[in-house]
């Protein structure tokens, strides 16, 4: 028995994705990441000339991947409650439990389908900014690019568990996908002076093991329009301690969702 379902999945990425919400999620996040970009329609300032390249493009990645995430944190939200809500209101999931697949087949693919897609569009985005502002500089941008897409996966099972676990709880679409975007917005909207909140939270723990890994520092000569206080980047737990944070947010949310999708899931009411 595999896993996925390649047809699942084809069947999963032309009810959601092949339609306008694929433009709409793939230009809202890069137009966010562009229209903030300092350097974009201009020369870098004076001041900025002494920073190193590597720097430089350390602090871009940092901004545009938060921002790109931010969006498609409330995109992959809602995609995940209306895949697992309208499907039971149309009584696709019906036909879909008739067919010789298994639930594990049909939760995976789902979730695959919506996942990677959101996070290939964070990685467009974080690649066609970071090439737009430093052409001249493309073999130090595989790195940085590369740890985005990685750091995108886990923020995005998470919210994607949540969202889809909320639907099978509610199992109507509109209500299911506005609570899910609600609650993505308010997990994500905790003020930064809440510091020690936000070493805990799904989405901020990417941010901040980006930075480590990265080696980003705040520099107050370069500001990349998501400034990481230097105070907020010592006071950061460890890499270890973030990365296992992160394991047991995504994992854990994801089997919570499983299990009742496994065992729980009922057809009839």
């Amino acid at each position: 028995m595999s896993l996925f379902n390649v047809e699942v999945m084809k069947a999963e990425f032309k009810n959601i994705w092949s339609s306008w919400l694929l433009e709409i999620s793939i230009f809202i996040p890069l137009f966010s990441c562009l229209i903030y970009n300092p350097h974009l329609f201009g020369i870098f300032p004076y001041e900025d000339v002494g920073i190193a390249i590597q720097e430089m493009i350390t602090a871009r990645t940092i901004s545009v991947f938060h921002s790109a995430l931010t969006f498609m944190i409330v995109i992959c939200s809602a995609v995940s409650a209306i895949s697992f809500a309208r499907d039971y209101e149309k009584g696709l999931l019906q036909t879909l439990f008739s067919l010789p697949l298994s639930r594990t087949e049909i939760f995976l693919s789902k979730m695959l389908s919506i996942v990677l897609v959101s996070s290939i569009i964070v990685s467009i985005s974080l690649t066609i900014t970071l090439i737009l502002d430093f052409y001249f500089a493309v073999s130090y941008l595989l790195k940085p690019i590369l740890i985005g897409f990685l750091m995108a996966f886990a923020p995005l099972f998470f919210y994607f568990s949540l969202s889809a676990f909320i639907a099978l709880i509610i199992r109507k679409t509109v209500a299911s996908t506005v609570i899910s975007i609600v609650l993505s917005y308010m997990l994500q909207a905790l003020p930064p002076a809440l510091s020690d909140i936000n070493y805990y939270m799904p989405d901020k723990i990417p941010i901040f093991i980006l930075c480590k890994l990265l080696g980003y520092r705040s520099t107050p000569s370069f500001h990349s329009g998501y400034g990481l206080p230097s105070t907020l980047l010592a006071n950061a737990p460890s890499i270890e301690l973030l990365l296992i944070l992160l394991v047991i947010y995504s994992i854990g949310m994801m089997t919570v969702t499983y299990t009742y999708f496994i065992k729980k899931m009922e057809l009839a009411e």
